[in-house]
């Protein structure tokens, strides 16, 4: 294997995908650049944000006042729409706010796989990478195929309800003073401009998250199998300076989890609180709507998936992690010299400690997270049924 070529092979491929999401990144925030330097915050990379939150006054306003209309269905809409602009201006907040560490991201990662490795190392880690790199794309087109497909699915499941007419979600009322025609055109058209906009944000950050798993499971797995497979005796006399590599790359990888983590810290904490919200208001209209519940199963779903999917990626993080602690005990580090068994003892030291991201700095993201807040909205939905029984 030629491995100078695949490797710049590899880089050209990284480039054209991450430059896929800085064009996705600058569209949201309004910047005409390419590159992956960050701009400052304008007025302009606002405009989405408020778009969102115009819609949503709105939308709060339907949800009171459609409860107490006969064909439920359109209480339910509001509800799920409701939800759906959560999720979705959280979002948002973070590609505004926290451009610049997703691009620094990006760009470290470049780093990692164009950077010059020796020969034992470049043939662990350029095999792997090629491996996650065709894994992302095809998961990014499966995954935006399937998430149109479903969309497109439901918006035709909820139009063929009986008693749901244009508007769909929720009317502006105040514009039927410019008359009935513009009240329907304006509806028509705000309503489809905001669709488009929570439909093409939720899946790049989808996207995002989906980009970001995979690069991170990977560089992790590949430190450990460098670990494994160049972290002998015999080695040191081939490649006398493999542990420090092996050290600057694994501090490589603690400094961008560190970045993750900077981005994750109010995102994931804000996801999980509207997703609990919107779980407890769903499961609520599951046990008090008389009729309709299909579409609220529905939309629990997508709370549900939008909540795992969270907490799979913490749990990989610290899951794998973990592995590199154990890859290193592994080695046979006692029979080193005692030089490099001071620092191979460093690197346990770091190694035992797992990163992951935190909601708020505090509650650890991971499989056991996703299990305790269907938990609690269970619990409190339950709560509250018996109350209102009584």
């Amino acid at each position: 294997m030629d491995l100078r070529n695949e490797k710049r092979k590899l880089s050209i491929t990284y480039e054209k995908l991450a430059k896929f999401l800085v064009s996705a990144l600058n569209f949201w925030t309004f910047d005409c650049g390419q590159s992956f330097s960050a701009g400052k915050i304008r007025g302009k990379n606002f405009i989405f944000l408020v778009i969102l939150l115009v819609s949503s006054v709105f939308n709060i306003r339907n949800v009171i006042e459609s409860y107490y209309r006969s064909i439920r269905i359109i209480w339910t809409l509001n509800v799920a729409w409701c939800c759906v602009h959560s999720m979705a201006i959280t979002k948002l907040l973070a590609i505004i706010l926290y451009k610049r560490e997703f691009l620094e991201l990006l760009k470290e990662f470049q780093k990692i796989i164009s950077e010059q490795q020796n020969s034992h190392i470049a043939s662990i880690q350029i095999p792997n990478m090629k491996k996650t790199i065709s894994r992302i794309i095809l998961s990014l087109i499966i995954y935006g195929i399937v998430f149109c497909l479903s969309e497109l699915f439901a918006l035709i499941y909820v139009l063929n309800y009986p008693g749901v007419n244009f508007p769909i979600i929720y009317e502006i009322r105040e514009l039927l003073a410019f008359g009935e025609t513009f009240f329907f055109f304006f509806n028509m058209i705000f309503q489809s401009i905001c669709f488009l906009i929570l439909l093409l944000h939720i899946l790049v950050n989808d996207f995002l998250l989906l980009f970001f798993g995979f690069l991170f499971h990977a560089v992790i797995q590949i430190l450990a199998e460098i670990i494994k497979k160049c972290l002998y005796k015999d080695i040191f006399e081939i490649e006398p300076s493999i542990l420090k590599i092996i050290i600057e790359k694994h501090l490589q990888i603690i400094n961008l989890l560190k970045t993750l983590d900077k981005i994750f810290r109010k995102l994931s904490l804000a996801n999980l609180l509207t997703n609990f919200l919107g779980l407890i208001i769903i499961f609520c209209g599951i046990l008090f709507q008389e009729e309709f519940e299909g579409s609220l199963y529905m939309i629990a779903l997508i709370l549900m998936f939008q909540t795992f999917a969270l907490s799979l990626f913490g749990e990989i993080l610290a899951v794998n992690t973990g592995n590199i602690g154990d890859s290193l005990y592994l080695t046979e580090w006692y029979a080193m010299p005692l030089r490099e068994q001071t620092s191979i003892l460093f690197m346990m030291r770091l190694g035992q400690k797992t990163y992951g991201i935190k909601a708020g700095g505090l509650v650890a993201i991971s499989f056991k997270t996703f299990v305790d807040v269907i938990k609690a909205s269970i619990s409190y939905c339950a709560l509250l049924y018996a109350l209102t029984k009584n």
